[in-house]
């Protein structure tokens, strides 16, 4: 297995065709041949119109882009990239094909999207690569109680990757980032409580100022807010934090309805007959003693920015003071 950990590089200088869903949704891109170009320009350009250019994946915020001037392609991948409070987050990339080997570049970008660090990564054919990404992060800032990055993996060939994390409870692991486009737009069911938030990370994969609406649908409420996505950033909310006054009015009137409720079954029930009270002399609070009061919802994440961007949600639970434990919702 061959890897880098520590080396980095100077910036790939990439002129990448343009990142808008028009001219990439699922598209190929014709090679064109200026009259008088030699036979050696001409056979790289017929070999490059033979690369499908433009997205890769429906699913995935992974691309092709090529340099013209250089006759070069570049797979993008890319990733959010949690640390701390996560343990041993490790990136594993494999490429598609099992023969071909990997040569490539990670850049970090802090939440803001300024460039942090670079490492160039490499692998020979029919191997992983796999880089701990802990010491990459060490200038990024720490959001929602995260220290993380948006992580753009740049190859010639192309790959796919996952994010290995654990924590005290129990290991789990990312994929590249979901693809939000103006096309598609994502919902994603939450159980909100007491016990558990969620963090979403929205991630700007572009040069540009992108925007993304949440809105979440929680009993007869729906509140939507705007995030602005910094060019080659990271926003992070919290459904629980960003709706805090929501979600607390409709806990307060679910709570008053099973008060009122409670109150008139046991007078019901002690009318009926007294010895149906509660044993030992114990108290008998009605039906919010032992029930559950989670609220069910679920987050819809649209853009109209033209371009497609990326997400991923992560719930964390807690279990006394310190347990916690982290899942993926996909």
């Amino acid at each position: 297995m061959a890897r880098d950990e520590a080396a980095t590089c100077s910036a790939m200088s990439v002129s990448k065709t343009s990142l808008d869903d028009a001219s990439l949704e699922d598209g190929t891109a014709e090679g064109r041949s200026n009259t008088g170009m030699s036979n050696d320009q001409d056979r790289i350009s017929q070999d490059l119109a033979r690369v499908p250019l433009g997205w890769t994946s429906r699913d995935w915020l992974s691309y092709w882009t090529r340099d013209d001037a250089e006759h070069e392609k570049s797979h993008h991948l890319h990733f959010w990239a949690p640390v701390e409070p996560l343990d041993n987050s490790t990136l594993i990339v494999s490429p598609l094909k099992r023969s071909e080997g990997i040569t490539g570049l990670l850049r970090f970008y802090n939440s803001n999207g300024t460039l942090v660090s670079e490492s160039s990564i490499a692998a020979r054919h029919g191997q992983l690569a796999q880089l701990p990404l802990s010491a990459f992060l060490d200038g990024c800032e720490t959001d929602q109680g995260f220290r993380h990055s948006h992580l753009e993996l740049i190859t010639s060939c192309e790959c796919q990757g996952e994010i290995q994390f654990s924590s005290r409870l129990r290991s789990s692991f990312l994929t590249a980032a979901h693809r939000l486009s103006e096309r598609e737009s994502r919902a994603v069911p939450l159980t909100l409580s007491t016990n558990s938030r969620h963090v979403v990370a929205l991630i700007n994969p572009h040069d540009v100022q992108c925007v993304v609406k949440c809105r979440l649908f929680v009993g007869t409420r729906s509140p939507e807010e705007v995030c602005l996505l910094p060019p080659h950033g990271t926003v992070l909310i919290s459904p629980e934090v960003l709706y805090a006054s929501v979600i607390n009015d409709l806990n307060k009137k679910k709570n008053t309805e099973r008060s009122v409720g409670g109150q008139g079954a046991q007078k019901r029930s002690g009318s009926r007959d007294a010895s149906k009270r509660a044993p030992h002399g114990r108290h008998f609070s009605g039906p919010m003693q032992g029930s559950n009061d989670a609220l069910q919802a679920y987050l819809k994440l649209t853009t109209r920015s033209g371009k497609s961007l990326g997400y991923q949600i992560l719930e964390e639970r807690s279990f006394g003071q310190d347990g916690r434990t982290y899942g993926v919702l996909s």
